[in-house]
Order: C-alpha cells, then structure tokens, then sequence
C-alpha cells in the first residue's frame, strides 16, 4: 500500500508541480506546504491511533526528543543492526535518483523536460503497479527473506541498466527496478525484531538513518557524476553514479544474506476460507 502511494505521488507530483511552475517559479513550493498541512491536520485529527493502548509509550523522554534521539533503539537492540546497515546503504544508493536523473537524461539523451517528466510517470506507474499487485503474491510464495535477497539482486541490475548509454535499455531499467520488491520484506523483518511498543521508535530511527543517508548521498553521486561528465569524459562511463548505485545494492545484499536466515523466510499463509452459511431448515 505504500509503494502504491508513493508509486501515485511519484506520478501526480511532477505533474502537479509542472503546471503549478507556470504561474510562477514559487508557486509549487507554497502548493507543497498547503499539502504538508493538509496531511499534518489529516493524521492529527482523522487518522486513528493503531497502537493499543497498553503498547503506548506512558510518557515523553525529553532527552530523546532530538533529530537523534530515536537512534537509542539500535543500542537496545543489537540484533537489527544488520538489517538497518541494509536500510542505510540502501538509502544511500537510492539518492542517485534525485541527484543526476534530470542531469543525466539531459546529458546522456538530449531529452526535453516533457521526456523527462514522462519517464519519471514511468517509475511511478510501474512502481505502483508492482507494489500493488506483486508484493503479497511474491512473499506468499518465495517468503520474506528471498523476497528481501532477490529484490536487492534485482535493484542492482536496473541500476546498472539505467546506467548505459541506451535510452531502450534506460527505459527497460525502470521497469526491471520496479520488481525489486525488497522494502517491504525489510520492513517486516526489522518490525518482528522490536517489540510492539516500539514500532514507532522503529520508524523514527529509520526516518533518522534515512536523514543522514541524505547528507551522503547527494553528495556523493554528484561528485562522481561531475568528474564523469568533467576530467574523467574520456573513460565514457558517463553512467558511473548508477553503476556506484548498483554497488552499493550488491553490498546491501551480501550483508542481508549475512544477517539473515533460513528462520526469516516467513511465508505469509493463505486467508482462511469463509464458514459455510448455516441455513435453517423450514
């Protein structure tokens, strides 16, 4: 379900922020913020509270409440350090997408902004397909912990693919990178891990390791694609940050298959079948 949504935001978001920009360079950063209130006012006051009761926290921890703070789980509990160490170069591979896909695709391609915008509808319509039809299937046959290590296999493949020099194999990368199912599986693999009144401390942690993840990133995929485009042309790997991408994914899956085992592979069962209707004889 969040796949789709982001899948949907992905694909109505550009847009919405295209049109908007005509009427002015700062309008699609004040639509933003209409948005982020409107969802703000929407969790405060129509989204109810799915923790039970007894599993809330009783009170605010004061010293927690910094950017920080959330991370004291991980010290807790050592026995998700592996999995968020998947999350976090995951993370950090994933920065490659708003970092150099408008740069590349106009360097490498020569497409116009309306090519560009078309190809991003593209991973989000794919992403929301996928996340929407194949996730429960996939799991319910292969199991979280394979879903988890052949969506990481996966991921490397079309990260590496968009990194040619080919718009075809480009396009057919975003299709292959909307079968990496691996977020889910991971997810639920850290979840099972932490205790019920700790899921949320869960998210925030991983909110703060997606944070740091996000000063790296940028960063990182803008250097090698600057010295790629710039001193190093020569070499023609102008796709060097997706092939960088494409490692890190193959380091977040040797460290899953590290961290995990034959124990995650959790299979989701079937749903029950409905009770027969008792009809009362006249």
């Amino acid at each position: 379900m969040i796949g789709s949504a982001f899948g949907l935001g992905f694909i109505l978001g550009p847009a919405i922020g295209g049109l908007l920009g005509n009427f002015g360079p700062r309008v699609p950063f004040w639509a933003a913020v209409a948005f982020s209130l409107v969802n703000f006012l929407y969790g405060l006051l129509v989204l109810p509270e799915s923790l039970k009761p007894e599993h809330r926290t009783a009170s605010l921890d004061w010293k927690r409440a910094n950017p920080f703070g959330s991370l004291h789980l991980l010290r807790r509990h050592r026995e998700i350090y592996g999995l968020t160490a998947v999350k976090f170069t995951d993370f950090i591979a994933h920065e490659v997408y708003p970092t150099v896909w408008v740069l590349y695709c106009i360097a490498v391609f020569g497409w116009s902004s309306a090519q560009i915008g078309l190809s991003l509808a593209l991973v989000g319509l794919t992403s929301a397909l996928s996340s929407a039809l194949l996730v429960g299937p996939i799991v319910s046959r292969l199991g979280e912990r394979k879903t988890l290590l052949a969506g990481l296999a996966v991921a490397a493949l079309a990260n590496a693919m968009l990194g040619t020099a080919s718009a075809i194999v480009f396009l057919g990368g975003i299709i292959v990178g909307a079968l990496a199912l691996y977020s889910p599986p991971a997810i639920a693999l850290l979840s099972r891990r932490v205790g019920p009144s700790e899921q949320g401390e869960l998210q925030g942690a991983l909110a703060c390791v997606r944070g740091i993840s996000m000063m790296i990133g940028p960063g990182l995929f803008a250097g090698v694609f600057a010295l790629f485009m710039g001193p190093w042309r020569s070499l023609h790997l102008q796709g060097a940050p997706w092939y960088l991408a494409s490692l890190l994914m193959l380091i977040a899956l040797l460290i899953a298959w590290r961290v995990t085992g034959r124990e995650d592979d959790v299979v989701l069962a079937p749903p029950a079948p409905a009770p027969p209707l008792l009809v009362e004889e006249p």
